[in-house]
C-alpha cells in the first residue's frame, strides 16, 4: 500500500516548486551580441534594455572618451539631446537580482569633466510586490569602474538615469555608459493559475489524507 503520510506533501511540494528555477544563473549583459550604433530597444545575453526618448540612446564601438572599454557598450546622449533620459532593464519576465556594472562619464556638453564635479548614475531596481531599491554611482571622468550593488534582489526591472548638474545658474547633463550588467535569475513572477493550481493541489492532498485515515481507522476497528 502506498504510504499517503509520504505521497501527498512530496505532490504538494512538487506543485508548488514547479516554475521555480532551483539553479540560478548569473547573466552579464555585455552587448557583444548586438550590432553597434543600433538603437534601443535591444536585447543582450537575455536582457532586454528599453528607454523613454528614443531614438536618442545608441550602442557604440570604444572610442577615445573611453579609455578602458573593450567591446560594446551602451552609452546614451544627455547633453545635447533633450536632457535626463532613463533606461530600463529587465529580463524577459522573470525576476532577478542586480549584482553590478561597469559605468562612466563620456562627456557633458563639450566641458571636460574635470570642471564638472558631482556628475552620477542613479539606479533604481523596481522591486516585486512594490517599492524599490536604489543606489548613486558616482561616475568617473572617461573612465569605466565597477560598481557593485547592493540590497538589488527581486526585481523586476532596472532604471538607470544620470541628473543633471548645475553649476553656476548652468546646467550640464552627463552622457553616461553603462556595460557588464551582471544579474542573477531568481524565481519567475508566478501566474495566477499557478497559484490557483497549488492551492487545489493542496486542498485535494489535504481530503485524501483525511479519508485515507478514515478508512484506517475503521480497518483497524475490525480488525
Amino acid at each position: 500500500m502506498v504510504n499517503s503520510k509520504i505521497v501527498f506533501p512530496l505532490v504538494a511540494f512538487a506543485v508548488l516548486t514547479t516554475g521555480i528555477n532551483a539553479n540560478a544563473a548569473t547573466v552579464t549583459g555585455d552587448f557583444e551580441d548586438v550590432a553597434p550604433f543600433s538603437s534601443l530597444p535591444v536585447t543582450t545575453q537575455g536582457i532586454d534594455f528599453s528607454n523613454n526618448q528614443s531614438p536618442n540612446i545608441v550602442l557604440n564601438v570604444p572610442d577615445s572618451g573611453a579609455q578602458n572599454t573593450t567591446g560594446n557598450y551602451l552609452a546614451w546622449c544627455g547633453s545635447i539631446c533633450g536632457g535626463v533620459q532613463v533606461v530600463t532593464a529587465s529580463f524577459g519576465g522573470q525576476l532577478f537580482d542586480a549584482l553590478s556594472l561597469d559605468a562612466a562619464n563620456l562627456q557633458a556638453a563639450g566641458v571636460p569633466l574635470g570642471f564638472v564635479p558631482g556628475m552620477t548614475l542613479e539606479v533604481v531596481g523596481n522591486v516585486f510586490g512594490g517599492g524599490t531599491v536604489s543606489q548613486s554611482l558616482t561616475l568617473v571622468e572617461d573612465t569605466v569602474t565597477t560598481f557593485n550593488l547592493n540590497g538589488f534582489t527581486n526585481l523586476i526591472s532596472l532604471d538607470f538615469f544620470a541628473p543633471s548638474v548645475d553649476i553656476g545658474g548652468e546646467t550640464f547633463n552627463p552622457d553616461p555608459l553603462i556595460d557588464n550588467l551582471v544579474i542573477e535569475e531568481t524565481q519567475p513572477v508566478p501566474e495566477p493559475l499557478t497559484i490557483l493550481g497549488s492551492a487545489t493541489a493542496l486542498g485535494f492532498g489535504g481530503l485524501l489524507k483525511r479519508q485515507q485515515a478514515k478508512k484506517q481507522k475503521k480497518a483497524d476497528k475490525t480488525s
